[in-house]
């Protein structure tokens, strides 16, 4: 079907992509990787059940964890798809994955990832995906829904309800920011 990737039933295709573009690091080695978008997407012709699928990529961009990726697809050294695919990589700091620590902390989804620094109140509520930055404090009644992003020391005060995919206190997207430390 046209405009439609299938990986396969296993994966195969996407798995080995994926570990090219990371460099064969995973979450275990403490890093992050988020798919940030696509561009300049190009179908050329059918791709049909039981044709051999070639992948390549090749990096356009590496600039402050973010990198952009000119990728192809061949089907018998022929053009299939081509594509830009932006990903950003994040370093997780000694992050935990919580799963129903303590009692009172049993309102933050088992998928969660939080960084041991980060300070939250017992009735703020995380939900599923959520990624927990360094020294980030999360006030009372607050409520996270899922895939909500909070960037290293950002402060979220009391009654705030932040809605899913939303991105709060990381690096600006300023050209002119340097990697000095900010604050939000």
């Amino acid at each position: 079907m046209p405009g439609v990737f299938d990986g396969g039933g296993d994966g195969a295709a996407c798995r080995d992509f994926w570990v090219f573009i990371s460099a064969n690091q995973t979450s275990k080695d403490g890093y992050l990787y988020l798919f940030a978008g696509v561009d300049k997407v190009r179908f050329k012709r059918l791709v049909s059940t039981g044709d051999t699928l070639v992948l390549r990529a090749k990096t356009l961009m590496n600039k402050r964890e973010i990198y952009k990726f000119s990728c192809t697809a061949h089907v018998d050294g022929v053009l299939a798809c081509s594509a830009e695919i932006m990903i950003a990589r994040q370093k997780i700091n000694r992050c935990i994955i919580m799963k129903n620590q303590t009692s009172t902390m049993n309102n933050i989804h088992p998928t969660a990832i939080i960084d041991d620094t980060a300070a939250i109140d017992d009735t703020a509520i995380i939900g599923a995906y959520c990624i927990i930055g360094k020294n980030v404090k999360i006030g009372a009644h607050t409520v996270l829904k899922s895939h909500v992003i909070v960037g290293d020391n950002t402060t979220i005060g009391q009654h705030n309800e932040i809605y899913q995919f939303a991105s709060v206190g990381e690096v600006p997207q300023d050209l002119k920011f340097a990697g000095e430390e900010t604050f939000f």
